[in-house]
Order: structure tokens, then C-alpha cells, then sequence
């Protein structure tokens, strides 16, 4: 047996719960403030944010910026399916504004680089690695599906400033 990647809209769901179930994670993905995902981003590039941090979970952590990296992905996916004009426009939004807080470098995090640096030395840190993996997929989803060449220049910088 050969396993094959096929594209999402060449499938259609029917079955009513799951129909509705995505339905109201479309809903819910549209309903995401992106200024509030972008905050962290934007304070680490010391750009002004027209939002602030979305208060609770992982966002005021050293987590942050994890968020983004699921909802882009998510949302690239629901691009795949529908080719919807109104997640095209959050997913450019949202990358041309992380193109705008990256580094000449190429880092783009939601805290600046010490993070890496005090893990390097054994310090004690949560996972930036594994956050900084999550908004790279997210980025590469965005690039995969729409065509979005400022994921793939952001991705490009992110894998330079990594190696």
C-alpha cells in the first residue's frame, strides 16, 4: 500500500457533527483578536501595539507567541480547504506584521534572544525551542497553502538566525 498527501479540498465532509464542529472552529479562528496574538512580537521589536497580550494561558508566559504559531496553522489549513478570501487577508495581515518585527538578523520571538542565550548556559527557561518550532511550522503552513512569499522570507530568516 503507497500513502499519499492529498489536497484538503478535494474532500468533503458530511457527517453533521463534524460539519458543525468546523464550523464553529472557523468561527472561532475568525473571532481571535490578531493584535492581541502580535503584541508580544511587537513589544520585543519595540514597535507600539495597537492591542495588548491576550491575558491567561500561555501568552504571558515564557510560552508566548505558541498561540500564534497553532493559530496559523490552523488557519492556513482552513485556507486550504475554502481558498476564503477574508483568511487570506488575516494570514497576510499577520505576516506582514511579523515581517516587520523581525530582526535584520532574522530572530523573530515574542522575548528577546537572552532566552536562547540563558538556555545555552544551562540556565532554567520553558521551552523557547519548542515555541520558537510552533511558530515556524505555523509560518511554513502559511507559505504552503496560500503561496505567501513573507512567510518564506521569514522563514528563511528564522532559519539562518538558528543555524
Amino acid at each position: 500500500m503507497r500513502i499519499r498527501e492529498f489536497a484538503r479540498h478535494s474532500v468533503t465532509v458530511t457527517e453533521p457533527a463534524i460539519v458543525n464542529a468546523y464550523i464553529k472552529e472557523r468561527e472561532y479562528l475568525c473571532s481571535l483578536d490578531t493584535d492581541m496574538l502580535l503584541a508580544g512580537f511587537r513589544e520585543t521589536a519595540g514597535l507600539p501595539e495597537p492591542g495588548e497580550r491576550y491575558s491567561g494561558g500561555w501568552e504571558n508566559t515564557e510560552l508566548s507567541g505558541h498561540t500564534l504559531g497553532h493559530y496559523l496553522v490552523a488557519l492556513a489549513q482552513v485556507y486550504a480547504k475554502e481558498k476564503s478570501g477574508d483568511v487570506k487577508e488575516r494570514l497576510d495581515y499577520v505576516l506582514s506584521e511579523l515581517a516587520r518585527c523581525q530582526n535584520q538578523d532574522g530572530y523573530l520571538f515574542t522575548s528577546g534572544s537572552e532566552i536562547f542565550d540563558k538556555l545555552e548556559q544551562g540556565g532554567l527557561v520553558y521551552m523557547p525551542w519548542y515555541t520558537m518550532h510552533k511558530i515556524l511550522a505555523g509560518i511554513l503552513d502559511v507559505y504552503k497553502y496560500t503561496g505567501n512569499e513573507t512567510a518564506l522570507e521569514i522563514a528563511k530568516g528564522l532559519g539562518t538566525w538558528a543555524y
